[in-house]
This record gives structure tokens, C-alpha cells and sequence, in this order.
């Protein structure tokens, strides 16, 4: 079986792949690289919005730059 996964980096968005008829909602920010997560506060609006009716996804970000 295949599976629509949209990615998503806040609430309007997140209403709109609903819409769109993602099965799998994705929570990360591509502007903060491959791995770039999203604030906790935004994960948390769009768990409300998403209310439990489709599979939810995020990454917890790349790992910790090492600065020498």
C-alpha cells in the first residue's frame, strides 16, 4: 500500500496537506537543514489541529555542531 507523507512547518500548512489527503503529516523545518525541527510550541499546535485523525511525524534535528 502507498501512503501520501506531507511535510510541514506550521498550522495553516498542516490544515492544507489534511485537505490534500496526507496520510502521514511531517513536521520539520528545511530551512534548518535535512534534520531542522520545529519548536516545541508549533509541534504542539499542529497535534491540535491534526487531532489524532492522521499518523504524525517529526524529527528532533541534526546533531550538535561541534565548533573547534
Amino acid at each position: 500500500m502507498t501512503e501520501l507523507l506531507i511535510s510541514v512547518t506550521n498550522v495553516d500548512e498542516a490544515f492544507m496537506a489534511m485537505e490534500l489527503g496526507a496520510d502521514i503529516i511531517d513536521l520539520k523545518d528545511p530551512s534548518m537543514g535535512a534534520l531542522g525541527a520545529l519548536p516545541i510550541q508549533t509541534i504542539k499546535d499542529i497535534l491540535g489541529v491534526v487531532n489524532s485523525q492522521k499518523i504524525v511525524s517529526a524529527t528532533i534535528g541534526g546533531p550538535p555542531r561541534i565548533v573547534k
